[in-house]
């Protein structure tokens, strides 16, 4: 009978080494998990943060566009303001002339709409630009937002299976 007891001991205390064991790789597992986790929402805050930079740059860009278009708008304003003013002069000196300097004035709209033109078309290229990259920051936050959440689902699992033995 005492064997028997000796026995019964021996095998609940190896039972109970094996479960402390078992115990001790999940604990370190899940000490695992949650430092990968922490890690996780780390890179996602630095990826806010440069998405937020980013905007902020995107927001210096536009308004430096906005201002350069502004400016190059007013310049050729009052360009087109002097020439209008010199072309009067030359039809009360020159009436001679009138015929030519008409084609003089309409080859300098064309060419200042022409360069309107590849100014605007170079502005939405950058704009095209940035918005492709603020949409990638967006996609690899949305994406690690997943990935969060099924390591937290992982981990309940485990947790509950950890809760349920």
């Amino acid at each position: 009978m005492i064997s028997q007891w000796k026995d019964k001991f021996n095998a609940e205390s190896d039972s109970r080494k094996m479960l402390d064991d078992n115990l001790r790789v999940l604990a370190r597992r899940v000490s695992e998990l949650e430092l990968e986790a922490q890690d996780k929402a780390d890179k996602i805050a630095q990826g806010d943060k440069m998405r937020m930079e980013l905007q902020y740059r995107l927001g210096q860009v536009n308004e430096k566009q906005q201002k350069i278009r502004d400016e190059i708008e007013d310049e050729t304003r009052l360009q087109m303001l002097e020439k209008e003013r010199e072309l009067r002069k030359v039809r009360d000196l020159m009436a001679e002339a009138e015929s030519k300097h008409r084609e003089e004035v309409e080859k300098m709209k064309v060419a200042k709409q022409q360069d309107l033109e590849i100014i605007e078309e170079k502005i939405r290229q950058a704009m095209a630009k940035k918005t492709s990259i603020i949409e990638g920051l967006v996609e690899e936050s949305r994406l690690k937002e997943v990935q969060i959440e099924k390591l937290r689902n992982m981990l309940d699992k485990q947790r509950r299976e950890l809760l349920t033995k």
